[in-house]
């Protein structure tokens, strides 16, 4: 791959991205100067209680709109430490990542869940690539400035042992560790905004390298169309050589409370509660992701490289969550791995890898 292309596709790509970022955080302030702060909208009911749109599992949310007179507050999707391993409102919208409608509503205090989960990719054969996930997150949410528009702060750490393969000198072990800042604000009783910043080093830790740090993020709106249908658009920057930007758009939409079809790309999912008992619901749902990694390594031969792997996953899973805000949220997901692609941004040639399978879980409270 072309180093200089590489910098400047990246270069071009975060400027872009955080243009965007600006241009819709000062469209937000003006809206907040013009209606002023302490107004509330008209024909709107305030949700004073809390917001409803803290993501237990820290993938991408929807802001926290009011609720309308007619209807239904706006629900955060189901959830991408990727961008995109998690529902997009991900991801983490997109969701890393990132990996199931949250319920609405938030704890009390600054401590708002902690996360662990475990993704596993067999390898499919002698000489190919598997890999075993772990990580672990916790998200903590501030007044910004005030509860229904919070600053929420995630910190998260992610483990990947790598299996093979045999004709690669790729590392045992890379790492992800991550603080992602995401901010979430109502322009009017239709339009939301969320904006996200996620800062982190990618790398197998043997040697510091300015590649090991990349920075991400997200800028998503949300409007309103009408009681059942939500319209998403937005972007999802990954500051990654093989992929730099990604669209994040969409519809949501509710025809039943236990129906929910979020087509949102790049993490388009529907699901089907079959059951609400004893204050826990349960779902079943289907679901298409776009997967992979970028990190900093030494060779063998004591050169500096980085090495990037993607592939596209589809998914079925189960979701067990409570339904309110305290409660053990449970995800199990399997499904089937293609597409995949491990590349380097030295000369070494790419490899195209054989399809597997995946299994994750995922605990949060």
């Amino acid at each position: 791959m072309n180093k200089k292309r590489q910098f400047l596709h990246r270069s071009l790509a975060k400027c872009a991205f955080f243009i965007a970022l600006a241009a819709t955080a000062s469209l937000a302030v003006l809206c907040e100067v013009a209606r002023g702060q302490t107004r509330s909208l008209p024909g709107v009911q305030q949700i004073a209680a809390r917001p409803d749109s803290w993501d237990d599992d820290g993938g991408l949310f929807e802001p926290p709109l009011q609720r309308a007179a007619y209807g239904t507050p706006i629900y955060p999707l189901a959830h991408t430490p990727s961008e995109l391993d998690r529902p997009l409102l991900e991801f983490d919208p997109l969701g890393d990542s990132f990996e199931s409608a949250d319920p609405p509503g938030s704890k009390s205090g600054i401590f708002q869940s902690v996360r662990a989960s475990e993704t596993f990719l067999p390898q499919p054969n002698f000489n190919d690539l598997g890999l075993n996930e772990w990580g672990l997150s916790a998200t903590f949410g501030f007044p910004l400035p005030t509860r229904q528009s919070p600053l929420l702060i995630t910190p998260a750490y992610q483990q990947t042992l790598l299996d093979g393969p045999r004709l690669s000198d790729l590392p045992a072990n890379v790492y992800d560790v991550t603080v992602q800042f995401l901010w979430m604000h109502q322009l009017t009783d239709r339009w939301g905004i969320q904006l996200g910043v996620t800062p982190g080093v990618h790398s197998d830790f043997e040697r510091d390298n300015s590649d090991s740090l990349r920075i991400a993020g997200r800028g998503i709106g949300i409007y309103q169309w009408r009681e059942d249908l939500k319209l998403v658009l937005g972007v999802v920057f990954l500051d990654r050589n093989d992929v730099s930007l990604l669209p994040a758009a969409g519809i949501i939409w509710t025809p039943h409370e236990d129906v929910r079809w979020e087509l949102v790309v790049p993490r388009p999912r529907v699901a089907w509660r079959f059951s609400c008992e004893d204050c826990v619901e349960q779902w079943a749902y289907f679901a298409g992701e776009f997967g992979g990694g970028e990190w900093a390594i030494v060779r063998a031969s004591g050169a500096s490289d980085v090495a990037t792997y993607r592939d596209f996953r589809l998914l079925a899973g189960l979701e067990l969550k409570p339904q309110g805000a305290y409660g053990l949220h449970l995800n199990f997901e399997f499904g089937y791995v293609f597409a995949r692609e491990l590349e380097y941004a030295s000369v070494t040639p790419d490899v195209s890898l054989d399809d597997t399978t995946v299994v994750r879980l995922t605990l949060s409270y």
